[in-house]
């Protein structure tokens, strides 16, 4: 359930953003994990050469696919895809180098992939160490729950009452930098 409610969180946070970035994050994770459990599978059968050359086609494709929305004026580069697509092949290369006992679960795959906490400020999450913190079990407490809410509504605090604030004033800077001295700008 846990998991679940991750991934759908993962995917109201992309999909808040444009809906064909969220069908982009679901396609590009069914992609990572298909090659993730192909070099997993080599891998577990030292098959040396079958890993290095299907990781390495999977990995070229989702740097094509990341390149592809960069680098093209057709569509503008969806929200988080950078940050998202760096993890997606960190998590083909900890399959391909065999840094899990077992494979993961293609559910715990579309929650690291789609995890999005980290993707404004990182750091980028490896696969290794990620995935098995999904199945550890935790206590809900009232102790718990009242510390997220109060890191939860002081991070809000500063996200919308100051960042948004300051980010009026820094955007001005950032569109016109030869406008302003250079005591502002270090300011």
């Amino acid at each position: 359930m846990k998991l679940i409610l991750l991934l759908i969180a993962g995917y109201v946070f992309y999909g808040l953003f444009d809906i064909k970035a969220l069908g982009i994050l679901i396609v590009m994770s069914f992609v990572t994990f298909a090659g993730g459990k192909i070099a997993f599978s080599y891998k577990k059968r030292d098959m040396d050469n079958a890993v290095k050359y299907s990781s390495a086609a999977f990995i070229a494709f989702e740097i094509a696919v990341l390149c592809f929305f960069k680098y093209s004026k057709l569509i503008p580069l969806p929200v988080g895809m950078s940050f998202y697509m760096l993890m997606a092949i960190g998590f083909i290369a900890d399959c391909a180098a065999g840094r899990f006992d077992k494979m993961p679960t293609l559910i715990e795959t579309l929650v690291y992939v789609s995890f999005f906490p980290t993707v404004i400020s990182g750091p980028i999450l490896k696969a290794k160490d990620f995935i098995p913190q999904l199945s550890k079990k935790y206590r809900f407490t009232k102790e718990r729950l009242y510390s997220f809410m109060t890191m939860f509504a002081v991070g809000a605090f500063f996200k919308l009452v100051m960042a948004d604030r300051l980010s009026v004033a820094v955007d001005k800077v950032y569109a016109t930098p030869l406008v302003f001295s250079g005591m502002t700008l270090l300011i």
